[in-house]
């Protein structure tokens, strides 16, 4: 008898084995740091048709966005948010987070449009206070088929900075709406493997943590959250914008957990697959080639809707701003100092706060003629929906970025900085010692530096010393045109303004609506120049 309840009992574990084995995989489209890109790479048209093609397919298909959608292009900017994501819910996202930059609006803007428009936003960790009330549901489950998977949002606490900390306050109630301390992540930790128990006890088979935060390491990295917490499948990143497919870490009680991210503005798509024995894979999706006709429609009436918008006057210039040299011209900005590389570095400078601006010259692409400036007008001078980013550095690391800056010249070079609030002297009598890595990085100067006599503001440039560095978050966070040097640096502020956006609130608060005659030389006011 002892041996025939044995072969039942394990008779009984085979079958409910093979009754969990799913009978068709499971696949989660996720993106993040859209920032408004509704329109960019892959695009939210050709996002919708691929779920669809999917679906047609057979699959099994959630779709998820691990946030910072809302905030950092013209669109979203003029709409807060509320156009990306009337888009984004037409696409068909299933579940969707806030990141930093979501906040930029005030967390009551997004509470109501999420209301408004019947969002799809979770967070277990957003509420009043000492989250003592929920804002937000912190989970969701899915039934795909008789596979319950559960997803559960979490917003890194260092989302909340000390630039963007009025977002969380309501000035009309006083409510103030918090993330958690950063300093009980044991506490937070605890309360997120609460949500994990409670959506298993819901029948969820799977928890896919979609998960915002802007590091690889610390005490919110997946590494630290999956090391705290069990339960976990799969983690959704986003906040770094790297591409990440195939990274694992070790939850508390040793299991693999798999970290995936999708770049940004949409240049990836990434598609997390669950296999029928339950088992994770990754890949990004680079190119998706149809387009879903009434998600592009939608788009086309938003963009007309913001050309309206745009057509609105903001001031008017007295003077014509150029980036091309008026005689020849040819493009200037790029390798000399221009009265539109001026008035946009004092745009960024105003905007920003900051003590000093190197301004990248590929970032200065239109022009700005005379007479009346509409925010179209801008849009059309600033094309490059780089963010305003303000940063902490060095005095050194200003130099190298500056003699970065000029180690070409006299040929053009996107990485030539416009400056505010900074003046320098190039002699163009020394060679560059530029050392560059084989990507074209900034490695070190061997030798003597063409960049002399930097002055900020009245004293000169100390090397030591740790200023407020504003300029294009293409040069100062992602280090683009090669400025390595200022890997590592605290980034203070990014994504708030774009560099149409400055320039509008510089036009209107500082300028008093007249470009004046402060700008009038093409050529500058000598804070560049030569010997």
């Amino acid at each position: 008898m002892k041996k025939l309840a044995a072969f039942l009992t394990a008779g009984l574990c085979f079958f409910s084995s093979v009754a969990l084995a799913m009978s068709k995989e499971i696949i989660i489209l996720h993106t993040n740091d859209i920032h408004g890109g509704v329109d960019n790479n892959i695009s939210l048209p050709c996002l919708a048709q691929y779920k669809k093609t999917l679906q047609n397919d057979g699959a099994q298909v959630a779709l998820v966005d691990a946030g910072d959608a809302l905030q950092g292009s013209a669109l979203a900017e003029q709409t807060k948010g509320a156009a990306v994501l009337r888009l984004m819910k037409q696409t068909g996202y299933d579940f969707m987070l806030l990141g930093r930059h979501d906040f930029d609006y005030g967390v009551k803007h997004l509470l109501d449009l999420n209301t408004q428009l019947q969002g799809e936003y979770y967070c277990i960790n957003l509420g009043y206070k000492n989250l003592d009330q929920a804002s937000l549901p912190g989970y969701k489950i899915i039934d795909f088929s008789g596979t319950k998977v559960g997803f559960v949002g979490f917003t890194a606490p260092t989302a909340i900075d000390e630039l963007n900390k009025a977002n969380f306050k309501d000035k009309v109630s006083g409510i103030s709406y918090n993330l958690g301390n950063t300093a009980e992540s044991k506490k937070l930790y605890k309360y997120l493997q609460k949500q994990i128990n409670d959506a298993r006890s819901e029948g969820a088979r799977h928890i896919i943590l979609v998960l915002y935060t802007e590091s690889l390491s610390g005490s919110w990295s997946p590494e630290a959250i999956a090391k705290n917490t069990k339960g976990l499948t799969c983690i959704i990143m986003g906040g770094t914008h790297q591409c990440i497919d195939n990274l694992w870490v070790k939850s508390q009680n040793n299991k693999d957990v798999l970290v995936v991210q999708a770049g940004s503005k949409l240049q990836s798509v990434g598609k997390l697959t669950i296999g029928k024995k339950g088992t994770p894979s990754s890949e990004l999706v680079y190119s998706v080639y149809l387009s879903d006709k009434a998600v592009a429609s939608a788009v086309a009436a938003e963009r007309k809707h913001l050309a309206l918008v745009a057509r609105q006057q903001v001031g008017y210039s007295n003077v014509y701003l150029y980036s091309k040299d008026p005689g020849t011209r040819q493009r200037y900005v790029g390798s000399h100092e221009t009265n539109m590389g001026n008035f946009a570095a004092d745009a960024y400078k105003a905007a920003l706060g900051a003590d000093l601006v190197l301004l990248n010259s590929g970032e200065l692409t239109g022009e700005l003629p005379y007479g009346n400036i509409t925010y179209q007008s801008l849009l059309e001078a600033f094309p490059h929906e780089y963010s305003c980013c303000l940063i902490e550095a060095t005095g050194k690391q200003v130099l190298d970025a500056l003699e970065m800056g000029v180690h070409r010249f006299p040929d053009e070079f996107d990485g030539f900085m416009q400056v505010a609030g900074l003046s320098y002297t190039i002699d163009t009598g020394i060679n560059s010692n530029v050392v560059l890595d084989r990507y074209g990085n900034f490695k070190n100067v061997a030798g003597a530096y063409r960049v002399r006599n930097v002055m900020v503001g009245k004293s000169p440039l100390a090397l030591e010393k740790i200023y407020r560095v504003g300029g294009s978050s293409r040069a100062l966070k992602y280090l683009g045109h090669g400025m390595s040097m200022f890997k590592g640096c605290k980034v203070l502020q990014e994504g708030k303004f774009l560099q149409a956006d400055a320039s509008k609130l510089y036009i209107k608060n500082k300028l008093k609506g007249q470009i004046t005659w402060k700008y009038h030389n093409p050529y500058g006011e000598e804070r560049i120049k030569f010997k």
